[in-house]
């Protein structure tokens, strides 16, 4: 039986998140959203001497895209990536909506300390408060990797 129609899958720089999201994603043969949000970009650009800093600043997202719709490709799932910028919090649960999501599934580190949640806010609180659907949360260090589970960009190339 299908329990979920649509996944948000908010990734980071940590793979649990990710394995654990496309694996529920393939069992429940339902559709995802994988998103990655990058915070948004303060300072005093101006001095940089770049004259089209937006194309500079997108270039990266664009890759970190390319990488995440490899390894979505990979898995065989049927996913949308995103790469947003903005208040990360604020933009899961705004996406979340948006795209009518299930279930949200994001990482969280199992063992952060009093100064990581100090200068990075309880991410998962804030998520979990504003989302109209339920959210799991999964270790950001996953076991090893299943090997079901291909995380590898690298696709085999034809032989000619």
């Amino acid at each position: 039986m299908q329990e979920y129609r649509h996944l948000l899958i908010a990734v980071n720089d940590a793979p649990g998140p990710l394995q654990e999201g496309l694996k529920l994603a393939r069992e429940e043969r339902c559709w995802a959203t994988v998103l990655k949000v990058v915070p948004p970009c303060e300072g005093d650009l101006d001095l940089t001497g770049v004259g089209d800093i937006d194309s500079v600043l997108a270039s990266g997202d664009y890759e970190e895209g390319m990488r995440l719709r490899d390894i979505v490709y990979d898995a065989g799932v049927t996913a949308r990536v995103m790469v947003e910028q903005g208040d990360i919090a604020e933009t899961i649960i705004r996406v979340a909506a948006q795209r009518k999501c299930d279930l949200i599934i994001m990482g969280a580190r199992k063992n952060a300390g009093i100064i990581y949640r100090y200068l990075n806010g309880n991410l998962v609180k804030k998520v979990a408060e504003g989302a109209r659907c339920p959210v799991m949360v999964v270790d950001t260090q996953p076991k090893a990797a299943e090997p079901s589970m291909p995380l590898s960009t690298n696709r085999p190339v034809p032989a000619c």
